[in-house]
Parts: structure tokens; sequence; C-alpha cells
């Protein structure tokens, strides 16, 4: 699923820093790609950095 929000993942286990990928309905057509990643960095602890556009998926294995 892509275009609706970009989510916020973690890219791999050394590094904790999470990234956002897919892109989102506010970005321009080029970035909503299964491939597209942001390589900057939000503080999402700080109230002010909030955006209506990046959230996550919470992913369950199958029992």
């Amino acid at each position: 699923m892509i275009g609706n929000v970009w989510e916020w993942c973690r890219k791999d286990a050394d590094n904790p820093q999470p990234v956002i990928c897919g892109g989102s309905c506010l970005a321009p057509p080029q970035y909503v790609l299964l491939e597209s990643e942001s390589n900057y960095t939000i503080d999402f602890d700080n109230r002010d950095n909030r955006d209506n556009d990046v959230g996550f998926r919470v992913i369950v294995p199958a029992r």
C-alpha cells in the first residue's frame, strides 16, 4: 500500500533511526513509489513535529 501516507519505517536493525517511505497523498507523483524513501528524520516525540501525512503500519505474524 503506497500513496496514502508516508510510512515511518525502521530500515535495518543496526540503525535505530527511522526513515519515512512510500510517499503520501500530499507528495508529488514521482515520490509515490514503493522504493521512495525520505532521508530526513523527524523527532516524533516533539508534538510540534506532528504531520497528517506520516503514519505507521502494525504488522503481526499470522497464526
